[in-house]
């Protein structure tokens, strides 16, 4: 992805999420009941869940969102850009929807969706942080 390039991503780790968050996605479809038209998004938005780092650990979360918003991602629409710049910006710290006005703007529908997504993704970047060698379908035995 070029955004990764660009911006020096850890792409190990970002791919690694991205791997997790998809495992994590289709084995608890009964719960999060999301259709699986969104899977692309969640992937993109677990890969560039930590693009904002590049400009320092502090609100990288919110820098990674701006930066998606900015750049876009090539194939996606902007509902889906949306989506994915939503999990960035809620991958980490303490998720204040109602102040995101990018959240705010969309549709009650898919404010469900980009709240999902970006919980996928901070599971997946908590057990990111385990040792390399245990790999993502191991994780979720």
């Amino acid at each position: 992805m070029e955004l990764c390039e660009r911006h020096h991503n850890d792409n190990e780790h970002s791919f690694f999420v991205a791997e997790l968050s998809r495992e994590i996605f289709l084995r608890t479809e009964a719960i999060h009941g999301l259709d699986r038209r969104w899977l692309p998004a969640l992937e993109a938005g677990a890969q560039l869940h930590n693009l904002g780092l590049f400009y320092g650990a502090r609100r990288h979360h919110v820098r990674g969102m701006e930066l998606i918003l900015e750049r876009g991602v090539a194939g996606f629409s902007p509902e889906e850009i949306a989506l994915i710049a939503l999990c960035a910006r809620f991958h980490r710290k303490r998720v204040r929807a109602e102040e995101a006005l990018l959240y705010r703007a969309l549709p009650a529908e898919l404010q469900k969706v980009a709240l999902r997504l970006a919980a996928i993704v901070r599971v997946a970047d908590g057990a990111g942080l385990l040792p390399r060698s245990i790999g993502a379908a191991e994780l979720l035995r």
